[in-house]
């Protein structure tokens, strides 16, 4: 029986072929996203991409994205003259959730 091997079932091969194949995927998304000049904040929360599904709500995503209804998301796409808060004070994320005087 000499020179007689035993066949890999299809199957396994293709499990390991699919699991080095998104472990690559994996390995570009991360070095693509560590490179990147946006995002920082996403990057601080989830700093190893992956395939993991995140419950994230609505607001949950508008605010860590910062494309919620705040002033600074409007004026930079001309919607607003200014991005001012009712408060005078720069309307941002983090100015609603630390620093606002009319959401505390």
């Amino acid at each position: 029986m000499e020179g007689i091997s035993t066949p890999v079932p299809l199957p396994d091969m293709l499990c390991y072929a699919r699991n080095i194949l998104l472990q690559v995927l994996l390995y570009q998304w991360k070095s693509g996203w560590d490179s990147a000049n946006t995002g920082r904040l996403i990057l601080e929360l989830l700093p190893v991409p992956s395939h993991k599904h995140h419950k994230w709500t609505r607001f949950e995503i508008m605010f860590f994205s910062e494309h919620g209804p705040f002033a600074t998301y409007f004026h930079r796409f001309h919607l607003r003259s200014a991005d001012l808060c009712s408060c005078r004070e720069v309307d941002s994320r983090i100015h609603f959730a630390t620093a606002c005087p009319l959401t505390s």
